[in-house]
């Protein structure tokens, strides 16, 4: 049986989260993550997720599109650009 979930279908929900690096040399193939605490951000161009210092109750995982992300460090700002099959947010989660 198929369900959805916000929108997108667990077949295609369990297949994209298998294929994100957080996963990479992981033996997940049997895994079922329908019962993860999860759903489907869909965010705007210049939207902000979260802040660098806020507390963090999620690690993102990347399925489509792009994320940039801006730390400041002791000598400025550092630019980083996330796209598909990445994930951010676990050093703030950790």
């Amino acid at each position: 049986m198929r369900t959805k979930h916000d929108g997108l279908d667990m077949i295609s929900f369990n297949r994209q989260i298998k294929k994100n690096d957080l996963f990479m040399n992981s033996n997940i193939s049997e895994q079922d993550f329908g019962d993860l605490k999860s759903g489907i951000i869909n965010s705007k161009t210049g939207e902000i997720l979260f802040r660098q210092g806020d507390s963090a109750d999620s690690i993102y995982l990347i399925i489509e599109g792009e994320i940039n992300l801006i730390k400041e460090q002791g000598s400025g700002k550092t630019h980083s650009c996330l796209s598909e099959n990445k994930f951010f947010g676990h050093e703030e989660y950790l």
